[in-house]
């Protein structure tokens, strides 16, 4: 069972348990009965008053009932209380609302490289692995030419604030599975889907205490990479990491 479901239920069963257990304030257990009606089928057998309260006391069987007071019998009655009710239906609707996620899954990684023009598929592929590369060894000074004004500087000013607060981000084992989603912006600029696994993870200098990701084995991207063409060159103008 996974471990979802698992929660799922024990929530659940504790929620049927804690609404249908028998009220604290019934002996024998009770219901709430409508004040100063009569059973049809009792007798009285006593009665008293003072200046404040009548009182009115009438058996059948073994069961008794006051007209200004409850139903009791020798029989366990099960209560419902609203405010179970209401805290068991937040319960288990924030556990399903928690566990549905966007339907973005696999599915969406690729493992396609195959597009029409063979070029720029490669073209892509190359500038892709350089900056990654250049990443992995914090230097994108050469690969400046590969990078819009605009995202270089912002790349520079991310690597800047990691080794200012003592952290290094390796990204490195690169291996390209799939280009997708091929989309024109305009004239000259276009979007691409780039699925990849890598080895991914932040580590702290002082201590080579890694913080983040592992270092052991490959994990599974998806980058959708904007490009500036510029005859039959490419910059990369913007990167938008995406769930899978």
């Amino acid at each position: 069972m996974k471990p979802k479901q698992k929660t799922f239920i024990i929530i659940l069963t504790s929620f049927a348990l804690f609404t249908f257990t028998p009220h604290v304030f019934a002996t024998a257990g009770g219901f709430h009965s409508s004040r100063g009606s009569r059973s049809s089928i009792g007798r009285r057998t006593s009665q008293w008053s003072d200046e404040h309260t009548s009182y009115q006391r009438y058996t059948y069987n073994n069961s008794y009932y006051h007209s200004i007071g409850h139903y009791y019998n020798n029989s366990t009655a099960y209560g419902f209380s609203p405010f179970s009710l209401i805290l068991g239906v937040l319960v288990v609707g924030g556990i399903v609302l928690k566990s549905k996620k966007p339907m973005i899954g696999r599915q969406s990684y690729v493992y396609d490289k195959a597009l029409a023009d063979e070029t720029l598929a490669e073209q892509v592929e190359t500038n892709f692995l350089l900056i990654q590369d250049a990443w992995d060894h914090q230097n994108l000074k050469p690969v400046e030419h590969l990078y819009s004004e605009a995202l270089y500087a912002k790349h520079q000013k991310m690597l800047t604030k990691m080794a200012q607060k003592g952290l290094l981000n390796h990204t490195h084992s690169i291996v390209i599975d799939g280009l997708s989603r091929l989309k024109q912006k305009n004239s000259s600029q276009f979007e691409i889907d780039i699925s990849f696994v890598a080895i991914d993870f932040l580590v702290e200098l002082n201590t080579q205490r890694i913080i983040k990701g592992n270092n052991m084995t490959r994990d599974a991207f998806k980058q959708r990479w904007t490009f500036i063409t510029n005859g039959d060159k490419l910059k990369v103008a913007k990167i938008k990491e995406l769930k899978i």
